[in-house]
Formats: structure tokens, C-alpha cells, sequence
């Protein structure tokens, strides 16, 4: 599952529930922004991983994390419990487990990558790649994905993108057409990335003379590494990045992309 907010409005299969009045969950401008509301998936899944890139604010009882509404146990959860410090939280109806997260310093209003692991035997918490609690208590059931700040006209917490496993196993981002405004020399292509193991992230390139691809354009040609040459003399180039997992946990992604370009 993955949910990127990138559309005027929830995605297909989420719902909100305001809990005060006034309480909302709008998406604008990329980002899911949560007030006095939760936001969540329709349905619910076992076991994974939830991982999403997030600004949670300092007001008090704002929640990002697995669970069913948040009214009940059980639940995993990143949390700012009573207000101004950020929590890792869990409830498996028997157990309550709670881990201030002092060390890595103010978190609040920054944005970071944040990630759980949920597993039959219990549930890691992470920050930026970095391990931050781990809680030996076992979750079963199935849960949905969470958004929630429960005090509305305050601040709200806002997520940009949310992806919880099992990923697909491939994928494929086709580029704009790009337009070099005459005969130019296509030169390196440069991209940032994040190719945990198990994953694969493969860019290629092709050119052309017409505004739209056509059959005169050159075949897409496999780019062999970061900032090395596209070297096709045309007046447009389009990349492709085909991205690939064989690890139910993890997968790759494709952050940015430069090409450089020159007189032929």
C-alpha cells in the first residue's frame, strides 16, 4: 500500500472521523494535514512495516501509527502523548509500553522519515533510519494505518507520504518529456536514490526529434550509474526509472533527477 497525497483530496480507500467540531483532515499542496480529526485506511492488515515521512507539531495527542480508530486497544503508534515531546507507543490490550524519545533531540515541526515494525513477536520503532525503541510485546489482530490529532484549531500534524508493506514487487516512473529548445548534446544524468537490500532502482534514457515520442526516437538505454553520459545529440530526452523488490519489508526509491545538456 502506498498513499503519496499528491491529489486534491484523500485517497481512494481512506476516511476521516472528526473527533471535536471543526475537525478536519485535508490534503493540499502534497501533504495530508490532520486537525482535531483522524484520517485512516478503510481496510486493515496484519503484520508489516508502516513507514511514512511526517512534521508532527508539539500540541498533545497527535498519533501517526497502526491501530483500528484509537479509541481502543491494541495499537503502535509515534505519539506526543501530553504535548511537546514525541513518544513511541504501544497497547496490546494487556500491555501499555511507552518510550520518550529524548535522544534524538527536538522533533517537533521538522520533518523525518519515521518507521515501524510491527511483528508477531513485537515492534521496532525508527527515525531517520536509526532504531529509537524497540518493544518485545506481541500485537495480533489486523490494524490500519493512523492519522490523528485529537485537539482541533490548534496545530495539526501533517504527513507527505505513507507506505506500509507488503510492497509491490516492481514498479515504473516515466519522466515528462524534456525540451532542450533545439539540438542539444545530452549529457550525464545524475539521480539521488535509496536501494535497500533486496531492491533495485535501474534509469535509462531516450531521445528524440518530436514533441511527443514516436517511432524515431532511440530505444530508452540503460544509464550505468549516477552522472554518467546520456550522449545523444536530439532536441528532447525522457527518462525511466524501474524500481524492483524481492524484499516484503523494504523497497527502493528515486528521490531526484538532474540531466545536464550542451551544444552538440
Amino acid at each position: 500500500m502506498v498513499s503519496d497525497f499528491s491529489g486534491p483530496q484523500l485517497p481512494v480507500g481512506w476516511s476521516a472521523t472528526a473527533w471535536q467540531t471543526g475537525g478536519s483532515a485535508t490534503v493540499s499542496g502534497g501533504l495530508l494535514r490532520v486537525d482535531g480529526a483522524r484520517a485512516g485506511t478503510d481496510a486493515v492488515r496484519g503484520f508489516g512495516t508502516l513507514e511514512f515521512g511526517a512534521i508532527f507539531g508539539t500540541d498533545a495527542y497527535q498519533h501517526v501509527g497502526v491501530g483500528l480508530t484509537l479509541n481502543e486497544t491494541p495499537f503502535a503508534i509515534f505519539s506526543t502523548g501530553a504535548g511537546g515531546q514525541l513518544w513511541a507507543r504501544t497497547h496490546n490490550g494487556t500491555t501499555a509500553t511507552d518510550t520518550l524519545l529524548t535522544a534524538q533531540g527536538p522533533l517537533g515541526n521538522t520533518p523525518h522519515v519515521f518507521r515501524i515494525d510491527w511483528t508477531p513477536s513485537g515492534v521496532i520503532f525508527s527515525i531517520d533510519e536509526a532504531v529509537v525503541a524497540s518493544h518485545p510485546v506481541s500485537i495480533t489482530g489486523n490494524l490500519r494505518p493512523l492519522v490523528s490529532d485529537y485537539l482541533a484549531a490548534g496545530g495539526n500534524v501533517r504527513v507527505d507520504w505513507l507506505r506500509m508493506s507488503p510492497y509491490p514487487a516492481s514498479g515504473t516512473f516515466l519522466s515528462r518529456v524534456f525540451d532542450g529548445g533545439g539540438q542539444v548534446k545530452w549529457g550525464p544524468l545524475w539521480w539521488e536514490g535509496y536501494t535497500p537490500s533486496g531492491t533495485t532502482l535501474v534509469l535509462s534514457a531516450r531521445t528524440g526529434n518530436t514533441a511527443v515520442p514516436d517511432g524515431s526516437w532511440s530505444a530508452f538505454v540503460p544509464i550505468a550509474t549516477s552522472g554518467a553520459s546520456i550522449g545523444n545529440t536530439a532536441r528532447y530526452v525522457q527518462y525511466r526509472a524501474v524500481l524492483g523488490t524481492s524484499n516484503a519489508t523494504a523497497y527502493p526509491a528515486l528521490w531526484g533527477v538532474t540531466i545536464g545538456n550542451g551544444t552538440p
